[in-house]
């Protein structure tokens, strides 16, 4: 059985390849990056060394480890990464950040190709490590330098990387000492006022850091100053009953008085106790600020319920747009917002009028915010922006990567016609600002002011209030109101980020082409709707028009978004090797010989599982498919539970084909006769088979809490197998394992794509043909609070949904090549 990979198995696999005693890792080195004790990412770790190694004059006393050494390292992890992939493992394990700090950035700066490896970075990051490790020991009364401080140094260093765009190394690297550093940082502060405020947070903590200029921490007492008057609190009062028979008012009079002065006593005193009443605000009335809640009220456990069933009722609606939500630009603010955002109006207007006009029609196309907007340039061909080339003016926008060892891409549209007054007006203004698209002077803050008057001075002319996130927001909520594209259109046109494509955007594929083409539907959406209102209306020129444009920097991309989806030829071939084994197999041999059964066994189980992982979205889970019962071959569709708690919460139903469904008929009649042909060798196994395919009559017997559990132990259980299992013998005797995403990859070793590709696959194929992103999310099961189909809220027609995506899906699984294969068993 193969260790677990560690130090010591590290340095025992050194010692095999007769390395050098003195060669082998030293634990110096390994403390003083904090390798962890599994040792992941070190390949990375190695990468990084070896990019910056000529920064560093002796790298023995910077990284206690010899050149030597450390190029055996180098080659003793080349050697050992196909035995144990952890060492390539580009994911950050849990607790690195906080724990391992330095081992972190290390990992980050080869492993994220978010990250610029040149001079200036590389000078930066080993600058940093030997002014980290000067002061890490030292004390902290000379340097105010605390561990957590340490911590968000490294961290704020990491992420300053990761953001190219904003942040850049050449200014600090120029000072030698770390006082210059610092004030470099400093001075860029103040330089430059368009940094998002993340990034002004990160690089005042690593001046900060190079300054050890942090001042002690003090505990200090609040100190109130007086005031004249104190805001009253006011409270429920309680008055007495009116004409109550023991309520006595005195009026003293002079014959009293004497009394008063013999006895000492006073008439209210031999009085009786006053009924009192307490009055509060009638229910409906609303509390009024100033007025203190009662206690009973803050712990009343049913009005903590109240408060939480309301925010998922919030939270449903929020997920469920419609057209005449007040989230949405209506059409008719939307014909007067046109009207009053006419460039040509404003081309005699104040610069900071022009600048507001244009952010505003920035965000209505493209739905990015305002400080997205003060980093684009102008003529730039790494950053996003506007272009100019061969008489044509062009959009450029960034698209991030859906997974780490991805690169950015970069897509080009067309920019609008009735834009380019206003482009041109900003252009002269902004000629001295190193091509920055906006003037540099102006500021975040000052540009949404000015868009503020701008609004007022629109709602005082018709009446009709708007926000900036209305108008930025208007193209996403629409398209979820209207229900007939996929968000993901958007962010794969325009870049940035959304939270309803935070899922999405993994699993989808689109051509630039169909981008295009689903941007000016759009458009023409929008024209069709408000002509209903205003047959005049038009669009403004350009809008509903878009093409494709070259981006600056690199040619245009044909496909945008996922890149594990493998193309058709490549699927066309891998069901043909999947389907090959049956052609050459012998009925006789299957049934006569127990090794020729157990290998066309396999084979079949193989088959039938990658089909279903590709016709249904099935995740990459081990023991897909736990019970028979799950598939419903009457309705043409299957439950799935692959990525759930114990409650069942995404539990999903989705739609299956009939080559799917005949697969799965032939799979159940082939275990069948399996069952028969070897329940002497194994009797278990004929009994496991036997209740795998009478699940649905146990489930109709048990009662819902015995379902519950039985569903729970079966779920995901590569102990307990399904009805999906391969056969092995070992030692002479027959064993059945389950189906597992481990198993499954060894069977298809030159297939370089994970096995999860099916959903990539069939989200990419359904966006293509179309369809509205709820069935595409139904099949998927991509939904958040209040979207889920199974909700008691829901009035999704399930027949109807799988009626459309049925033959959809067979459509697919014919053009990759997939079909009903009978067994040879029967």
């Amino acid at each position: 059985m193969k260790q677990e990979l560690n130090i010591n198995v590290f340095r025992e696999k050194q010692q095999e390849s007769n390395i050098s005693p003195d060669l082998i890792i030293p634990t110096e080195f390994i403390e003083r990056i904090d390798v962890p004790k599994n040792l992941r990412g070190l390949y990375f770790i190695s990468n990084t060394i070896s990019i910056v190694k000529s920064e560093i004059r002796d790298l023995a006393a910077f990284l206690k480890i010899s050149d030597a050494a450390f190029s055996e390292l180098s080659k003793s992890i080349t050697e050992l990464k196909e035995e144990y992939p952890s060492l390539t493992n580009r994911h950050k394990q849990n607790g690195w950040c906080n724990d391992q700090p330095i081992y972190a950035l290390l990992f980050e700066y080869s492993a994220n190709s978010k990250i610029i490896k040149n001079v200036p970075t590389n000078r930066l990051l080993v600058s940093f490590l030997s002014h980290y490790w000067t002061n890490k020991n030292k004390k902290q009364s000379e340097t105010c330098l605390t561990s957590s401080r340490l911590k968000e140094a490294s961290g704020a260093l990491r992420l300053l990387l990761q953001n190219p765009e904003e942040f850049d190394a050449t200014e600090i690297v120029r000072s030698r000492s770390s006082q210059g550093k610092g004030k470099a940082l400093f001075n860029m502060l103040d330089s430059n006022e368009n940094f998002q405020l993340k990034t002004r947070n990160y690089i005042r903590q690593l001046a900060h850091f190079y300054l050890l200029d942090w001042k002690p921490r003090e505990s200090t007492t609040r100190k109130y100053s007086k005031r004249l008057s104190f805001g009253k609190r006011h409270f429920d009062v309680s008055f007495p009953i009116p004409n109550d028979a023991s309520l006595r008012i005195h009026k003293r009079d002079s014959s009293e008085l004497k009394t008063i002065e013999d006895t000492g006593i006073l008439p209210d005193d031999l009085s009786q106790d006053v009924n009192v009443i307490e009055v509060r605000n009638p229910e409906k009335l609303t509390r009024p600020k100033t007025r203190a809640q009662l206690v009973e009220q803050v712990l009343d456990e049913h009005k903590k319920m109240y408060q939480v069933f309301d925010i998922s009722n919030r939270l449903q609606r929020a997920h469920n747009g419609h057209l005449l939500d007040k989230s949405l630009l209506q059409p008719y603010e939307l014909i007067e917002l046109v009207k009053y955002l006419n460039p040509f109006k404003v081309l005699e207007k104040p610069e900071k009028r022009q600048v507001a006009v244009w952010c505003c029609w920035v965000m209505l196309v493209t739905g990015r915010s305002l400080s997205e907007q003060l980093t684009m340039m102008f003529n730039s061909a790494t950053k996003e922006g506007v272009f100019y080339r061969d008489n044509l003016f062009g959009w450029q926008f960034i698209i991030m990567p859906v997974t780490t060892d991805a690169k950015p891409m970069h897509v080009a549209l067309s920019l609008p016609h009735f834009m380019l007054p206003l482009l041109k007006q900003l252009q002269t203004l902004s000629e001295a600002d190193e091509r920055l698209l906006l003037p540099k002077k102006l500021t975040e803050k000052s540009i949404e002011k000015e868009i503020h008057n701008l609004l007022k001075l629109f709602a005082k002319k018709t009446q009709i209030s708007l926000s900036i996130d209305k108008i930025k927001h208007f193209c996403l909520h629409r398209i979820i109101a209207v229900g007939q594209q996929d968000p993901v259109i958007l962010l794969y046109a325009f870049g940035g980020y959304s939270y309803q494509t935070r899922v999405t955007r993994f699993y989808s594929q689109i051509p630039i082409s169909n981008i295009v083409a689903e941007l000016n539907k759009f458009w023409h959406d929008v024209k069709t709707t408000i002509n209903q209102i205003d047959p005049d209306w038009l669009l403004p020129e350009g809008l509903g028009t878009f093409q494709e444009v070259t981006p600056l920097s690199t040619a245009q991309p044909l496909l945008i978004g996922s890149k594990v989806i493998p193309s058709l030829a490549e699927l066309n071939k891998l069901t043909g090797r999947l389907a090959s084994p049956f052609s050459t197999a012998n009925k006789a041999m299957v049934q006569q010989s127990i090794d020729a059964l157990i290998n066309y066994h396999n084979h079949y189980v193989t088959y039938t599982t990658m089909m279903l992982l590709a016709a249904t979205g099935y995740r990459a889970v081990r023991n897909p498919l736990p019970l028979l019962s799950l598939f419903l071959p009457h309705y043409h569709c299957m439950v799935i539970s692959d990525k759930d708690d114990e409650d069942f919460t995404n539990t999903r139903i989705v739609a299956v084909g009939s080559i799917l469904a005949q697969q799965l008929n032939d799979y159940q009649n082939h275990i069948e006769k399996l069952c028969n042909l070897i329940i002497i060798l194994k009797p278990e196994l004929g009994e496991h088979i036997h209740t795998a395919i009478d699940k649905l009559r146990i489930a109709l017997l048990n009662s819902f809490g015995e379902n519950q559990v039985l569903l729970r132990s079966v779920k995901n259980n590569i102990r307990l197998p399904g009805p999906l299992f391969e056969l092995k013998m070992k030692k002479n005797e027959l064993q059945f394992i389950a189906i597992s995403p481990k198993t499954l990859k060894a069977k298809l070793k030159s297939f370089k794509f994970p096995i999860n590709f099916g959903r990539h696959v069939l989200r990419s194929y359904l966006l293509k043909k179309q369809l509205p992103s709820e069935l595409i999310n139904f099949q998927l099961g991509h939904w958040s609070t209040g979207e889920a189909v199974l909700g008691d809220y829901s009035s999704f027609e399930l027949s109807e949904a799988i009626n459309l995506l049925t033959p959809i899906i067979d459509e697919m699984l014919q053009e990759q090549g997939w079909q009903a294969v009978p067994t040879l068993l029967v």
